[in-house]
């Protein structure tokens, strides 16, 4: 998709990122969150946001995450999944249908 001299810029790779593979990602989130806390599900989303910033950016495999992240101005992977999940959950209650207690209509 991209090589240092060829391929998309990289705006448009960032745009991709951003705008097609995060809201993917972020679907039904506030369902699933718990299991992002797990040692092995915020290893593997840095491992996917890294290779996308390493991407956008062409930098080199020595280069910190952390650096990559500000260089490209992205939010770490796990903490915009829990953004997403807060933002949804804070909607749904404020809509009048978020329940903590599930509804126990089988008797």
């Amino acid at each position: 998709v991209v090589g240092k001299s060829w391929g998309l810029k990289p705006r448009t790779m960032k745009w991709v990122y951003t705008a097609i593979v995060r809201p993917k990602l972020s679907y039904a989130a506030l369902i699933w969150t718990n299991g992002m806390k797990t040692q092995h599900s915020k290893y593997l989303m840095t491992k996917l946001q890294r290779l996308a910033t390493k991407i956008i950016t062409g930098a080199i495999r020595s280069t910190p995450t952390n650096a990559l992240d500000l260089i490209t101005d992205i939010t770490p992977l796990n903490e915009y999944l829990l953004g997403k999940a807060t933002t949804t959950a804070y909607s749904l209650k404020a809509m009048g249908q978020w329940e903590t207690e599930p509804k126990s209509d089988l008797k």
